[in-house]
């Protein structure tokens, strides 16, 4: 029997530091995940989701973080002690100058390590086509906004952006 592992790719026109940000900020993925990520990401450090609701979502532990590259953790609903199945984003810059004048980043998700828990498996391969459209389409939109808000004053974008969510 083959492992139980689901392998996803997007390409996001961003730059890794930024797509980073998008990944590892709470208000962003409050934004395209409707769940809040929080975490201090240091590796064995814990990290927690929690929904618009402000109840657990899942949990799990940092394992690798290396800014703007790669980002790992352990993943488990609120019951799993340990989560034992594994996140793993990959970051790339892609050589886009034929087809954009934007920076182009590949975001390859791996999620491994289920065992033999095939419901789990199925639940959440079906899940992240799903959050990554989201977050593909909400990073669209945020570079949308961002063009359009530099006609804007200084004190009227710093208030935008403090409505985002994307600052303290």
């Amino acid at each position: 029997m083959q492992p139980l592992e689901i392998d996803y790719t997007i390409y996001v026109a961003s730059s890794r530091e930024r797509l980073w940000e998008g990944l590892t900020i709470a208000g962003f993925t409050r934004r395209y995940w409707a769940e809040e990520i929080r975490s201090n990401w240091r590796i064995g450090a814990a990290m927690e989701a929690f929904a618009l609701d402000g109840t657990l979502s899942w949990h799990g532990t940092v394992l690798e973080y290396e800014p703007p590259h790669v980002l790992s953790y352990t993943f488990g609903g609120p019951e799993a002690d340990p989560p034992t199945t594994r996140v793993r984003f990959e970051l790339t810059n892609v050589d886009s100058r034929d087809v954009s004048s934007a920076p182009v980043v590949r975001l390859r998700l791996t999620h491994d390590r289920f065992g033999s828990d095939e419901p789990f498996f199925r639940d959440c391969r079906r899940a992240w086509p799903e959050l990554m459209s989201s977050l593909k389409s909400r990073w669209r939109a945020v570079v949308r906004w961002a063009s359009c808000m530099r006609n804007e004053t200084p004190a009227r974008q710093r208030e935008e952006i403090a409505d985002y969510g994307l600052v303290p």
